[in-house]
């Protein structure tokens, strides 16, 4: 991970400025080393002298990166001039936003709701779209008389999921994305939601039951209340944003062109990239001044959409997997350019934060294409990649498998009666299509496919015991029950060397490419002069009691 250098502001005015190392011309601070040690100590409160040794080797490392980067003039090419701009933006954007929760604060109240909600635990079952129609459409039949149980084969992929009704057992609250979360938590025993927009997609979610523990302590409470403060805030200020957001899109009054969208999208679903993961040419073979959207009374072009949509990160495009997406791609578009002409206008784009926050980002973004450029042609030996197969067979395997059949009914009263049908010398298949009630596999005579034991999760080991033709069950899941048939059995296998030789190349890759980067970063020091200050090194004292 990239740090930057730079970032003053998070030190209190008292730190002293004291040099403690330089690199070439270029300096590290005592303040720019308390601030990295603190933040490292958030993730490992282990406070030694090698790791603080190996955090300063690694400030030195990244400044010898800077000062190859510079040498080398790349913060002239265009390349960089692009990505600058986009850091710009996303710095003074992100500076807004804040600004908007700062004064954001969490009361008693609030912060004993969350913790509350937090010692609980809730099991339910979902049903999963890619959009909203589907959504929509599933959740009508719902509406109509179908169960989860019915709907859920034709929707997971999973097999877990589609034979289980969709059925996620318990969870607490920050197992699972959070939107999912509170919904789940509002919803009573038995109650069903409406279609809920998660990062994923859409989710119908159907709460089974609630569990808390019988007591809970104010002493509890107390011990956690730091903690839950901060999510607490942290949940409250999303919110806030988030409600902005739909305030400020419905003043902007975005008028979609529904024909301009379609043929976007098409052309996304039939170039070879797709337009979110290649803007520079994405909607080629369209007009660059069809009208896309009219919003806040401006014109935006097919051409504008692009210019925007290259100020956005790779990771932002590649979030676009539909036409809905698309629009709200295109919405969120709309958004970023209001916030940052609000921001421009409260002078955000001259706060010194902001500037220090741009240099930050433009270092690590130095930083990474230097660390790529000096490793990315390495490659693991065709030597090493034997070596470790010979050494590691166990590791680079084909996962025993099963073919099942099954049938899953409602009371089991009907399993007693199949299994006396299959007695008499009625064929598995042909009671599946009768009985069972999932209808993707009743209609293959109850074939689920080829399942490993991940597939199976609880039951795996016990399934995995029968031999071909050998019945197992009745298994309860839920209301329901389920019995199976062993089609076939495919054992685990050692995979060929060429087979695993894929795998074992990205298992051992990230390795030979460190020691790479540090023999080039050998190379890089030689010619500077690298000085620690051994004194001020040792005017850092411990910041674990300023951590939290």
């Amino acid at each position: 991970m990239a740090l930057g250098f730079f970032l003053f502001s998070c030190g209190r005015k008292s730190e002293t400025h004291a040099v403690l190392a330089k690199v070439g011309d270029a300096t590290i601070s005592q303040r720019q080393y308390e601030w990295r040690l603190r933040n490292l100590l958030m993730l490992t409160p282990l406070d030694t002298a090698p790791v603080r040794e190996a955090l300063l080797q690694a400030m030195i490392d990244e400044q010898v990166l800077l000062i190859e980067a510079n040498r080398r003039g790349w913060r002239e090419t265009e390349d960089f001039k692009r990505r600058a701009e986009s850091i710009r933006l996303d710095a003074i954007l992100e500076a807004y936003r804040d600004h908007l929760v700062d004064t954001v604060q969490a009361n008693e109240n609030e912060i004993k709701e969350t913790f509350f909600l937090a010692q609980e635990q809730v099991a339910a079952r979902h049903l999963y779209a890619p959009t909203l129609a589907e959504a929509n459409a599933y959740y009508e039949k719902l509406q109509s008389g179908a169960t989860f149980e019915e709907l859920a084969p034709s929707v997971f992929k999973d097999y877990r999921l589609a034979s289980n009704g969709g059925y996620l057992g318990y969870f607490k609250w920050d197992d699972m994305e959070p939107t999912f979360s509170a919904t789940a938590q509002k919803l009573r025993p038995g109650e069903i939601s409406k279609p809920v927009r998660t990062k994923f997609g859409y989710s119908i979610i159907k709460l089974e039951d609630r569990t808390r523990p019988p007591i809970i302590t104010e002493t509890d409470f107390a011990k956690e209340k730091k903690k839950f403060r901060w999510v607490t805030e942290h949940r409250k200020r999303a919110r806030t944003i988030q409600n902005l957001d739909a305030k400020t899109l419905a003043e902007l009054q975005i008028q979609f062109n529904e024909t301009a969208l379609a043929q976007m999208w098409e052309k996304t679903q039939s170039s070879r990239a797709g337009t979110m993961r290649d803007s520079e040419d994405g909607v080629a073979g369209l007009t660059p001044t069809a009208e896309v959207a009219n919003i806040n009374g401006q014109t935006w072009m097919i051409r504008d959409f692009q210019e925007r949509a290259r100020q956005t990160s790779v990771r932002q495009r590649n979030r676009v997997q539909s036409a809905e997406d698309l629009r709200d791609f295109i919405s969120g578009l709309a958004l970023r350019e209001e916030y940052l002409r609000r921001a421009h206008k409260a002078g955000f784009h001259n706060d010194a934060t902001v500037q220090q926050r741009i240099r930050m980002k433009e270092e690590s973004f130095l930083i990474e294409k230097m660390k790529s450029l000096l490793t990315d042609s390495v490659a693991v030996p065709e030597d090493s990649l034997r070596q470790e197969y010979a050494a590691l067979p166990e590791n680079y395997v084909h996962p025993a498998m099963v073919r099942l059949r099954e049938i899953t009914v409602a009371h089991q009263e009907q399993i007693a009666h199949i299994l006396r049908e299959i007695e008499r010398g009625k064929e598995f298949s042909e009671l599946a299509r009768r009985y069972s009630l999932r209808k993707w596999s009743a209609e293959r005579g109850g074939d689920v496919g080829y399942v490993t034991k991940g597939d199976l999760g609880e039951l795996a080991e016990k399934i995995f015991k029968l031999k071909p033709r050998a019945i197992g069950g009745p298994y309860q899941r839920d209301q329901y029950f389920s019995i199976v048939q062993v089609v076939d059995v495919k054992p685990a296998l050692p995979k060929t060397f060429d087979e695993a030789k894929a795998e074992i190349a990205e298992n051992l890759l990230p390795a030979y490419r460190q020691r790479e980067l540090q023999k080039q970063l050998q190379k890089l020091r030689q010619p500077l002069t690298i000085a620690v200050e051994q004194k001020v090194l040792q005017q850092v004292k411990t910041l674990l009691d300023k951590t939290n």
